[in-house]
């Protein structure tokens, strides 16, 4: 599992970048976050969880600057594998919470909606997301590097959703991948992009 997004931040708060987690017991699903319910200081946290199983991480470093970056979380289902963050294409160290977990390939629990910007209705990210990707393999470093720059086509190997906010209007955010899941804009906003990638972007900002 691959999650992909250029973010930037406006607060140094706990904010979801994108979940797929019931935040409820037992925990499942997966969800990237700037600064975490453990704790503000704009590390990035990245959680994976499968009936209260859970392996998460947050970074050493952190990335509440106001400047765009380019976060991918990357976490092999195998039950042996550790999660792994990658910031602007470098391997990030952090602390570790949990073990390894036999995480359900993603669309196993459809229960659990995915938000952007939010997690089920909590955690709201006060600042901007652009180009948002997942993918149900692990990207390599090559690949995270590659994509950094690139807009995709929705055809890639592996892409399971891929939302690149270039409507710039609308309540509609259109999923470019084969998968069609479109989404419905709650408490943002559209902005012109100045990010490295894309012509508009998403203003999560709910108040």
């Amino acid at each position: 599992i691959t999650i992909c997004l250029w973010y930037k931040t406006e607060s140094s708060y706990w904010g979801a970048l994108v979940s797929n987690h019931d935040h409820a017991m037992p925990d499942n699903g997966y969800q990237v976050t700037s600064s975490s319910l453990y704790g503000n200081g704009g590390f990035i946290y990245f959680e994976c969880a499968y009936n209260d199983d859970r392996d998460g991480q947050s970074t050493h470093a952190s990335f509440n600057d106001g400047e765009w970056h380019f976060v991918s979380a990357v976490y092999t289902p195998d039950g042996s594998s550790r999660g792994r963050i990658y910031v602007d294409g470098i391997l990030q160290s952090g602390y570790f919470w949990g073990g390894s977990v036999a995480l359900p390939a993603i669309g196993a629990t459809p229960e659990y909606a995915l938000t952007i910007g939010s997690a089920k209705e909590q955690a709201w990210f006060e600042g901007i997301i652009d180009e948002v990707s997942i993918w149900d393999r692990a990207l390599s470093l090559e690949e995270i590097r590659t994509n950094m720059y690139t807009s995709l086509t929705g055809l890639e190997s592996g892409l399971v959703g891929y939302w690149p906010f270039n409507e710039g209007t609308g309540s509609t955010v259109n999923d470019y991948s084969s998968n069609n899941n479109h989404g419905t804009i709650d408490g943002a906003t559209w902005v012109s992009s100045d990010a490295p990638l894309g012509g508009y972007y998403f203003y999560a900002n709910p108040y």
